[in-house]
């Protein structure tokens, strides 16, 4: 794994963050975002995970974990990096809507029904797949404008899979790179021209249903490092 490049050498103004998931009490570290009714649940497995449930099996119905804090953000000697160790198994053939990542206002409509792909507003760095395809795409927006979405070629779910985003400022150029990995392959880098508008970001899983069938998802670690704002 990548070692987050730290602005100026400002050791003293790091920030680590880590989550094995061995519990869970909403609107503390991590609040619930989805339909009515979706759940998370603590599941009982070596190391700790959460399950993931919407509501049920309604097509486009959707559930999700977001950060209560906003601690990303694209800018000057603000690099970081954000892990997150998954698991879904196709319920419906190439039916489900799985993310994982960064981004602001994270709400039901951070993926847009029958798999139409991350939102387009705002600003996120995310590894994500949609329905009618068996693919993880990279994605980086800010302030709605793309600056890369990139079909990785790896094929999502079956199994666990850890997907790795890390967003790297370019010191005084006001421009950055944002690197994708999946289980530590280098899938995918998005190099960002400016920084203006940017916002805040909050972590992020969720998935949505592609059918009316019932779609979970497992969530087994979460780990994320950052440098304070200056």
């Amino acid at each position: 794994m990548p070692t987050l490049p730290l602005a100026s050498g400002r050791v003293n103004d790091t920030w680590l963050d880590l989550d094995d998931f061995h519990s869970y009490v909403d609107n503390t570290k991590w609040t619930l975002f989805g339909n009515t009714n979706s759940t998370v649940t603590v599941t009982d497995s070596a190391g700790g995970i959460v399950t993931l449930s919407p509501v049920d099996a309604t097509d486009n119905w959707q559930v999700g974990l977001k950060g209560t804090c906003e601690a990303f953000l694209f800018g000057e000697k603000t690099p970081f990096r954000l892990t997150g160790r998954l698991k879904f198994t196709e319920v419906a053939t190439n039916a489900a809507n799985v993310a994982f990542g960064c981004t602001n206002a994270a709400a039901v409509s951070l993926l847009v029904d029958n798999g139409a792909g991350p939102k387009t507003t705002g600003d996120y760095a995310c590894i994500y797949k949609v329905d009618g395809n068996t693919y993880w795409f990279a994605k980086t927006l800010l302030n709605g404008t793309s600056y890369g979405n990139t079909n990785t070629g790896i094929t999502a779910g079956g199994s666990y899979q850890t997907l790795d985003i890390q967003f790297t400022d370019k010191a005084g150029t006001g421009s950055g790179v944002v690197q994708y990995r999946i289980n530590d392959q280098l899938v995918a880098t998005h190099n960002l021209t400016t920084y203006t508008s940017a916002t805040e970001m909050e972590p992020f899983f969720t998935v949505k249903q592609g059918s009316a069938a019932a779609q979970t998802l497992l969530v087994d670690t979460f780990d994320a490092e950052g440098v304070c704002q200056a």
